[in-house]
């Protein structure tokens, strides 16, 4: 009761919170800019500073600090996207800020609060939401790429999206987002269906989550005419067909990893209904680079009861399914936030937490490099 009081009342904040005017023209700075290809960038945000770094060395070549905080940064026509978030730390900020190539401010495009998550698809740029309002519904926006333009909101999805950032979410015209209930695993996941020409939603369907409907945790991408639904506390992933909407692949990761196969499959309930024994693992930062389904695979909470210790990223196959890649690392590189292979060197993995990217060694086992970004 007084979880659902407190609830209420930081949504409460969200709803009356007001939009404040903000100079963006005098307030982004530019800090470090070291060059002017940035299709190679690997972008991300560190609170409210744009980040961008080399893709081959991870050196840093881009910093812009902005006056609010920032998601989901993208380039795309030649421009930055930089979504506004901390709904509660920025004075309810909701909009994508543009900036040109010179890195300099274009606009702010209205938007729903709060975005982590975005996704170009048909020059659109679709953005999730991760608050929510008093009946339990979130939303998503889609801004038109071609005129900088918000051109449609929506604010009934059952919860928050669950699709993965700057992964594909569209298909052959339509985009598939994925939403599940975080307060009531008793609702099923469902796919949301938006057509992109014209825009609208075509159906909100469970068809996609006959395997395991209630009571999982859920991340979704689109890999072609691939749908991939990753159950993140089983280590199982279903692959459906786009094309047809038939389930083409059912992936138990227990067969194919030695410390995940005493694992149980289902949570294992006490008489007070919670949970006493359940998958020690977790399913995070899904994506594909060149056929082949990346996925972090790591200890959720900790590796008590004996519990054996995996810190790993997997690679499966796109077309056979199977499992092709599987590097270990140590628990000093848990809980990283995002990873990127090499643009260049195959052999090597950039794992960032944070500020500090480290890279790691395939065939050699070890860290080769630790770099520090921008740091204040």
């Amino acid at each position: 009761m007084i979880r659902n009081k407190v609830l209420c009342f930081l949504v409460l904040i969200l709803l009356i919170s007001c939009k404040h005017e903000i100079n963006f023209e005098k307030r982004i700075h530019v800090i470090i800019n070291l060059t002017d290809k940035y299709d190679d960038l690997w972008l991300f945000t560190l609170t409210n500073y744009l980040i961008g770094v080399d893709s081959n060395t991870a050196e840093t070549k881009l910093c812009v600090e902005f006056p609010v905080g920032i998601e989901a940064p993208v380039f795309v026509n030649n421009k930055f996207y930089v979504s506004e978030t901390n709904v509660f730390g920025w004075k309810n900020r909701a909009g994508v800020i543009v900036l040109d190539s010179n890195l300099k401010f274009q606009k702010e495009i209205e938007a729903y609060p709060n975005i982590k998550k975005t996704s170009v698809y048909n020059d659109f740029l679709f953005c999730d939401c991760m608050s929510w309002d008093l009946n339990g519904n979130s939303g998503f926006s889609i801004i038109d790429l071609k005129s900088d333009t918000l051109v449609f909101k929506y604010n009934q999805l059952p919860d928050v999206i669950v699709n993965q950032n700057n992964a594909c979410w569209g298909y052959n015209g339509k985009v598939y987002l994925g939403t599940e209930y975080e307060t009531n695993l008793e609702t099923p996941f469902s796919i949301t269906i938006v057509n992109t020409n014209p825009l609208e939603i075509i159906e909100r369907t469970e068809m996609f989550s006959s395997d395991f409907p209630f009571g999982e945790r859920t991340s979704v991408l689109v890999n072609k005419n691939q749908l991939w639904v990753c159950y993140r506390f089983k280590d199982y992933i279903c692959v459906y067909d786009l094309d047809t909407n038939k389930k083409i692949a059912s992936i138990d990761l227990r067969n194919f990893i030695p410390e995940t196969i005493n694992e149980p499959f289902e949570q294992i309930w006490d008489s007070n209904g919670h949970t006493r024994e359940w998958n020690n693992f977790n399913l995070l930062h899904q994506n594909v680079y060149d056929g082949v389904y990346y996925s972090v695979i790591t200890n959720y909470g900790g590796t008590e009861n004996g519990a054996p210790f995996l810190n790993a990223i997997l690679g499966i196959n796109t077309s056979t399914f199977q499992l092709c890649f599987l590097t270990r690392f140590d628990e000093d590189l848990q809980n990283f936030d995002e990873y990127r292979f090499s643009a260049n060197n195959k052999d090597s993995i950039f794992l960032r937490k944070f500020n500090h990217i480290y890279e790691y060694s395939i065939s050699q086992g070890k860290l080769l490099n630790e770099l520090i970004v921008f740091e204040k």
